[in-house]
């Protein structure tokens, strides 16, 4: 498992998303489909449209007869092409917690991202007080509260996180161009991170959010000349994902 190497390596947060299946499970997937580049279906078949295989209208038993691991991935050939099906985040955890129990390391901090939007309401996931609730009943099951950040694109979700349990850290994240102030006065408190994107931060962007009380952790930074640029501007953290680099930089 890929968080297995990230957390060897020396990484301080595994960062992954969360969907939810129609049966109510947290499952661990980029999309809330099955990417038609990466998985097959259960006959072997290559994934072609999203809409026939969204993750919110099979139950996780349907889910894990999926393959997205045998095809590889075309964005990052060096990895290795195995078997894997999308985990709940359940399994993720207790798994997590075993091997870094086993293999004496730091206990493992996890990013959870909350992947929805308005647009996908109720025809990708659930409403924004379901989807909160059953990722947050998760956490509180293994009890993490204290190693996890919980970022997403979505205010409402954050402004649930803040409301069921203040002492969760949050995470905004943010792909437009508008100012610090603007986002987090729609956001409505001041979250522990506010996250841009690698094209849209600059200097002043960091400093602004630094000047509200917020550390920013940047995304998605690849290579080791951003990653240093993104630290000599204030960064606090960097999301990638090579993290072999990144922890060099430390």
């Amino acid at each position: 498992m890929a968080f297995k190497e990230a957390i060897k390596a020396g990484a301080n947060y595994i960062e992954l998303d969360v969907v939810i299946s129609k049966d109510s499970q947290v499952v661990v997937s980029h999309e809330p489909w099955f990417n038609s580049k990466t998985c097959t279906n259960p006959t072997g078949k290559k994934v072609k449209r999203r809409n026939k295989q969204n993750i919110y209208h099979l139950t996780y038993s349907e889910i894990k007869k999926y393959d997205c691991g045998k095809r590889g991935n075309e964005k990052f050939p060096e990895q290795i092409k195995v078997a894997a099906y999308k985990p709940l985040l359940s399994e993720v955890i207790e798994e997590m917690e075993a091997y870094a129990k086993a293999n004496n390391l730091p206990p493992v901090h996890y990013n959870i991202e909350i992947k929805n939007n308005r647009m996908g309401d109720r025809k990708y996931h659930p409403a924004p007080q379901v989807f909160t609730s059953l990722v947050y009943n998760v956490i509180k099951q293994y009890s993490i509260n204290e190693r996890v950040i919980i970022q997403s694109f979505d205010t409402r979700c954050l402004a649930l996180v803040h409301k069921i349990d203040p002492s969760i850290k949050t995470g905004l994240l943010i792909a437009n161009l508008r100012s610090v102030n603007h986002n987090l006065k729609k956001l409505g408190f001041i979250p522990s991170y506010y996250n841009p994107a690698m094209k849209i931060c600059k200097t002043k962007t960091i400093k602004n959010a630094h000047a509200k009380g917020c550390k920013v952790a940047v995304w998605t930074v690849n290579s080791e000349s951003d990653m240093k640029r993104m630290i000599k501007m204030g960064a606090n953290g960097i999301i990638t994902d090579h993290p072999d680099i990144a922890v060099k930089l430390k």
